[in-house]
């Protein structure tokens, strides 16, 4: 059980030093992606009044 706790701890700080924008940081530059031929932009979403939610992970 210590050994999960210890190791639950680990990772988040580890996830926590790689953050590129910590919470209430303001985004000065426009962070835009594509998928499959249609361009994003967070600034658009979000004056849009859509919630952002960015999770770089992998997925294999």
């Amino acid at each position: 059980m210590k050994k999960g706790i210890l190791l639950a701890l680990v990772l988040v700080v580890a996830f926590s030093l790689f953050g590129v924008w910590g919470v209430g940081d303001e985004i000065t530059d426009d962070y835009t992606w594509t998928i499959e031929g249609t361009e994003y932009s967070l600034f658009n979403l979000i004056d849009s009044g859509k919630v952002v939610t960015i999770f770089w992970g992998s997925t294999g």
